[in-house]
């Protein structure tokens, strides 16, 4: 039996709070309503209940701050969870509420409005199972790692506050590896597109990012460019100088890469015999295919030769002002390395003139033939 959906509904107005309680009750099944009638009680209540889902009323005093604001900024910075605000008043500006969130909605009080909170929690609820597995995953994973890194820790008798420097930073790393190592012991794969990070990690450019021309279809190749500049260059902060120009490979369609692989002409068995080999590459012929991520990333083929400069103001991290270019996503490591190492293979190969190779192939044809035993 599939284990029971909480929500957590938070709401100062008895009438409100039962209407809306009950109509929850009603419209979705296999769900428990957790009700909080004090606002300012709201951020305990997640700790303690660990919802599923939440429903917001912002204000207990109308002229006063809005007493939910620290529930909604513990969702929002350390607890996600699909959200609706249902309030009388707007919605609050720290965290800013974004307008585009699939899983934070806003509903504002009035006649029938209940039936529209109750609308977007049925919308989220086929996705409640999945997050929920994803933290219960991503909290063994960490109570583990704990476990483990503090034995050799403690073991070396470290003082104060390094101890406790190291068991932070050993945890995380362990967390990060066993994530990953968990998918090899599970004997599945990964797909091809789990090696974009989307959207892009970090608030710096780094090599093997994916910028998205901002005026252009996302479905279209050409409107996309891979970052190649290294990324130790481009961290911004005190002290440093990053690069002003960005180095970029222009990006296509597929069928560049497939050409250059001497397959352009191949039919779809061969293909699908012989594109494995290629794909494993570092690059082909000055190719790097970049698999699709359905709804957000075209398959395509970054061109290793085709290089841009982009001034750096104008790539950013959302569209804005100014910004012509968006990180549309990262590479994760290793496949960020191998980028690096495809354009090395391009670009740091040696000019090498015409020579008369005869001679050499003689020499080399009769040194293997008076040392073959059976010559």
């Amino acid at each position: 039996m599939t284990e029971k959906i909480t929500v957590l509904l938070v709401e100062d107005d008895s009438e409100a709070a039962e209407t809306t309680r009950d109509t929850i009750l009603d419209k979705l099944k296999n769900v428990d309503v957790v009700l909080e009638r004090k606002i300012q009680e709201a951020e305990q209540r997640l700790e303690r209940d660990l919802p599923d889902m939440v429903v917001l009323d912002l204000y207990d005093d109308p002229v006063g701050e809005p007493a939910g604001q620290p529930a909604w900024k513990k969702i929002w910075n350390t607890r996600f969870c699909p959200l609706v605000f249902h309030s009388a008043h707007e919605p609050p500006e720290d965290p800013v509420v974004p307008q585009d969130h699939p899983f934070v909605k806003f509903v504002k009080k009035r006649q029938g409005s209940d039936t529209e909170v109750a609308g977007h929690l049925e919308t989220f609820m086929p996705h409640v199972q999945a997050i929920r597995g994803v933290n219960k995953e991503i909290s063994a994973v960490t109570q583990g790692a704990l476990r483990d890194v503090c034995l050799p820790i403690w073991a070396a008798q470290l003082e104060s506050p390094d101890r406790e420097d190291i068991l932070k930073r050993a945890t995380r790393r362990r967390v990060a590896a066993t994530m990953d190592m968990a998918m090899v012991s599970t004997g599945k794969s990964m797909h091809d597109w789990e090696q974009y990070i989307v959207p892009a990690i970090g608030p710096d450019l780094l090599t093997g990012d994916l910028l998205h021309i901002v005026s252009r279809d996302p479905k279209d190749p050409s409107s996309y460019r891979l970052v190649l500049s290294p990324s130790c260059d481009m961290v911004t902060g005190e002290g440093r100088r990053p690069l002003t120009n960005v180095l970029v490979a222009r990006c296509e369609d597929v069928r560049g890469f497939v050409k250059a692989a001497g397959l352009d002409t191949a039919p779809e068995k061969t293909l699908r015999d012989k594109l494995p080999g290629f794909l494993t590459r570092d690059q082909c012929g000055g190719y790097i295919a970049l698999p699709e991520l359905p709804g957000l990333i075209p398959v395509m083929a970054a061109c290793l030769k085709e290089l841009e400069l982009l001034e750096r103001g104008i790539i950013g991290n959302s569209e804005g002002a100014g910004i012509t270019y968006v990180r549309w996503a990262s590479v994760d490591s290793p496949f960020r390395e191998r980028v690096a190492w495809a354009y090395l293979q391009i670009s740091g190969r040696p000019g090498m003139p015409e020579c008369d190779t005869t001679a050499f192939v003689g020499s080399i044809v009769k040194a293997k033939v008076n040392t073959d035993p059976a010559s």
